[in-house]
């Protein structure tokens, strides 16, 4: 029998065998490395009684650790041991389910704790046997026809949603039945154009649950929609299509038979237009706009998990697209750029932590005087092996992962704090600003509120330096909310920026709904200055000073841009013509100097 790698003591091996012949459970040591090398696995006595269970020899079960373990349940165990693997100490249970030779189902429970680094030198596993159950599905054999009666409730087919587990399982043959046909026919690329049937796609339906949420809809309403969903398809579904729940919010088709990715996106426009109209579950008319993800057996897969993960990859690109029918077919690209997303947000909190996230200010002038107004902090991250990371790309991911709020507060309390260091040296008639941008995120709650407030608590600042930038977008996410949040931070002597107008609402009525100080235009406007442009830039700018507002115009990149917007009696700019963005060196010179532009 294969032993645990050499470094594991007689003793060790003594004390799981002796722990072994007083339990009724399976005693087994695994080394760091042990579900991937064979070597590092050692089952005490035997692995008895585990092998009379599963029914397998124990050379069997230490050399393929993970192959007998269900689909479903694959990633999920995974992640939970490399996760005790990497924490000596760390304590663990998880329950799976492994397929016996005979067919049936057995669900085990493992309880796990890291010994790694005390006398064992290895973590010491406890399995026990939870259940036994069959899984005699009458589900009818891959490329026969449909049974007669597929649109009975009774059948396993399209209108009934499979459990996660059975959609897994149904996966998982026409995997298995696929890679059988590769290995098995003589002349594959001929077969490959002859014959579909064993021919796949999954279509992957991500019902967005925040936003859902967002929209006031219940518990009850969001758990009973997928349901609806399911009866909404049923149309659209063949023979031998299925559709399965997967999570609270997530449903997946399985499409038998398709010849290619144009006949896969056909049948989900087909699914799509099905959702046009609202579902009406209760008192409730839910208008469903899902993020769609596909992945074909196009590309060979030996694990349902995998090709689900691919979906899953292909949704969540679709996720961000606004406005229109949200779908993408998984590219492999995909996969590495989420393995950088992955790195990133992984490395994120700690990038904080090292200082390796920093600002940089881009100057804002007077287009009055060319005097030096203040300047926008723009966060950005090196890191010492990623390298240079983009706004645009760590920002939503810090987002997504919930450190917005760290991260914003951050660049609020290094800006202040800079301002109050410019004010010792600072000469010029007019106090200076620095700006900020506010992400939606930290206007969901009072996160902006306090952490303002904290800051200006701690750093000495005139009223109306801080400025805080919010873009048309998140602020109508919930006017009441922002407005309410601007009027208490206002109080507290902080000035509000209408970020990057013209490429959200565009509308003018929104500027006095919310009581900014300063609207900025986006650089669209300024950049593509035309006569057209050129007068609706000039009605903005003077419906701002009617509102008592003052005008930022990004993106200024010409002087014949600088001659337009000075006749516009535009208050300010930034862009390439005055400056790019800079460190706080090369800032605290200009705020020095005093220069005019």
């Amino acid at each position: 029998m294969k032993r645990l790698f050499g470094d594991l003591t007689e003793k060790a091996r003594d004390l799981a065998d002796g722990l072994a012949d007083t339990s009724e459970e399976t005693i087994a040591l695994i080394g760091p490395e042990g579900l991937i090398d064979p070597a590092a696995i050692y089952f005490a006595r035997e692995g008895r009684p585990l092998v009379d269970i599963v029914g397998r020899p124990v050379d069997e079960l230490i050399a393929e650790a993970l192959s007998f373990v269900r689909v479903a349940d694959y990633e999920r165990l995974l992640e939970a041991w490399e996760r005790l693997a990497s924490s000596p100490g760390a304590r663990d249970t998880a329950t799976f389910w492994v397929r016996h030779p005979e067919g049936h189902m057995i669900q085990l429970r493992a309880s796990a704790a890291n010994r790694l680094e005390d006398r064992l030198g290895a973590i010491l596993v406890r399995l026990s046997v939870l259940a036994t159950k069959s899984v005699n599905r009458s589900l009818p054999p891959l490329g026969s026809d449909p049974p007669p009666d597929s649109l009975n409730p009774e059948s396993w087919r399209g209108s009934v949603m499979l459990s996660a587990e059975e959609f897994y399982e149904l996966l998982q043959r026409h995997v298995d039945a696929k890679e059988e046909r590769i290995w098995n026919t003589p002349s594959f690329a001929r077969s490959v154009a002859k014959d579909r049937r064993f021919d796949y796609a999954v279509v992957l339906l991500d019902l967005d649950r925040p936003k859902l949420m967002r929209a006031g809809y219940d518990g009850h309403v969001i758990s009973e929609l997928p349901g609806q969903i399911a009866e909404r398809l049923a149309p659209a579904l063949r023979g031998r299509d299925a559709i399965g729940r997967l999570g609270r919010t997530e449903v997946a088709v399985l499409l038998d038979g398709v010849g290619d990715v144009a006949h896969t996106m056909r049948a989900t426009d087909a699914f799509l237009s099905l959702l046009d109209e609202p579902i009406e579950i209760g008192d409730h008319q839910v208008n469903v706009v899902p993020a769609v993800g596909i992945a074909t057996s196009e590309r060979r897969y030996a694990k349902a998990a995998d090709l689900m993960r691919d979906a899953a990859t292909a949704a969540a690109r679709a996720l961000r697209k606004q406005g229109g029918r949200r779908r993408r077919v998984y590219e492999t690209k995909m996969r590495i750029e989420d393995r950088r997303r992955i790195a990133i947000m992984a490395a994120l909190h700690d990038g904080l932590l090292r200082d390796e996230v920093f600002l940089l200010f881009q100057p804002i002038v007077s287009l009055r005087d060319g005097r030096l107004a203040g300047f926008e902090a723009l966060a950005r991250w090196d890191h010492p092996t990623l390298g240079s990371i983009s706004p645009a790309e760590f920002i939503p991911l810090a987002e997504e992962v919930g450190l917005i709020r760290e991260l914003g507060r951050w660049v609020i309390d290094q800006a202040a704090r800079q301002l109050q260091s410019w004010n010792e040296i600072w000469r010029g008639p007019k106090p200076l600003s620095v700006s900020v941008n506010a992400s939606p995120y930290q206007l969901a709650d009072d996160a902006l509120v306090l952490d303002v407030e904290a800051v200006l608590r701690r750093v000495d600042l005139m009223r109306g330096q801080l400025k805080i930038e919010i873009t048309e977008g998140a602020a109508l996410q919930d006017l009441t909310a922002t407005s309410a949040i601007i009027e208490r931070l206002k109080r507290s002597g902080v000035s509000f920026s209408l970020d990057d107008f013209g490429t959200g609402y565009s509308s003018l009525s929104y500027l006095h709904q919310l009581p900014y100080d300063t609207v900025k235009i986006d650089r669209a406007f300024v950049m593509e200055m035309q006569e057209k442009h050129e007068k609706v830039l000039h009605a903005i700018i003077r419906l701002a000073h009617a509102l008592n507002l003052e005008v930022v115009a990004e993106g200024l990149e010409t002087e014949s841009q600088k001659g337009a917007l000075e006749r516009m009696s535009c208050d300010y700019a930034q862009g390439y013509l005055l400056s790019r963005p800079i460190d706080v060196e090369a800032a605290t010179t200009l705020v020095l100097s005093d220069p005019r532009w």
